[in-house]
Order: C-alpha cells, then structure tokens, then sequence
C-alpha cells in the first residue's frame, strides 16, 4: 500500500488499495456514495 496525494486542493492522502481482497470478496473502506445503504442497515 502506498499513500499518494489525490489531486485536490488539500491535498489530502488516500490509500489506493482494498483492506481485504479474496477471490470473491473486496471489502474496503466505507464512501459516501454508500451513505442510504449504510442507514438503511443500521436502521434494521
């Protein structure tokens, strides 16, 4: 994994790899595209 300064103004560092890859499974950090999802499973 290697830190590199996204091309925005605060320039900010992302990590541009998954947390866990397996053959079937990617599981990586939550975005905020999946914001309704995550407060839909929470609400259960």
């Amino acid at each position: 994994m290697v830190a590199e300064a996204e091309d925005t103004e605060d320039e900010s560092y992302a990590i541009d790899c998954p947390a866990l890859a397996t053959e079937r499974l990617v599981m990586r950090a939550p975005r905020e595209s999946d914001l309704e999802q995550l407060v839909t499973l929470a609400d259960n």
